[in-house]
């Protein structure tokens, strides 16, 4: 039923020895790229920070902890050197330690763009499947998707904020480049 580790074993096979990959982006730039994998969570520690947190995680997001247990995907380098950048899916430390960082009922689970990628525990104690959100100081925004979904897109989009896509088109795409 659930596909995000056949995503996240299709990227893998896509990477170099050192966890490289080209990006095609946006306009018809490139760049390498770095993704990185963590050993896979293990179930009592995952339950353990679903009971600290009095909490129970979605089903795809134990999955991806399964799997990994932090990962980075589509970080920069330039000339050798990982400059950052891409997403950053949080390891369940990682997790307790920016827990204060997002409002209450949302639990930070990874970085991307200036952002906290979070899951809505409200929506998902409700079981609203649409439960991941962008969340900085100011505000929360609903992506409309789960962590499966969005991953999956990630992948696809090679780290673009295809998010954004439906806000720019021909008629304002090059206002917002100048």
């Amino acid at each position: 039923m659930h596909f995000i580790t056949k995503s996240l074993d299709t990227l893998k096979n896509r990477l170099g020895t050192n966890g490289e990959i080209l990006i095609y982006g946006e306009k018809g730039n490139y760049y390498e790229g770095i993704c990185s994998f963590n050993l896979s969570a293990e179930d009592n520690e995952i339950l353990y920070l679903e009971k600290e947190n009095g909490v129970k995680f979605p089903e795809d997001y134990r999955m991806l902890l399964n799997y990994s247990n932090g990962i980075k995907l589509f970080q920069m380098v330039i000339d050798n050197i990982n400059i950052g950048g891409g997403l950053e899916l949080f390891s369940l430390n990682e997790i307790q330690e920016n827990a204060g960082n997002v409002q209450h009922p949302y639990l930070p689970i990874g970085y991307l763009s200036e952002n906290y990628l979070s899951i809505n525990m409200e929506s998902v104690k409700n079981n609203q499947p649409n439960y991941l959100y962008l969340c900085s100081f100011l505000e929360s925004i609903p992506l409309n998707l789960n962590l499966e979904l969005f991953v999956d897109r990630y992948i696809i989009s090679q780290g673009s904020n295809f998010w954004d896509w439906p806000i720019y088109t021909a008629n304002n795409f090059y206002k917002f480049d100048e």
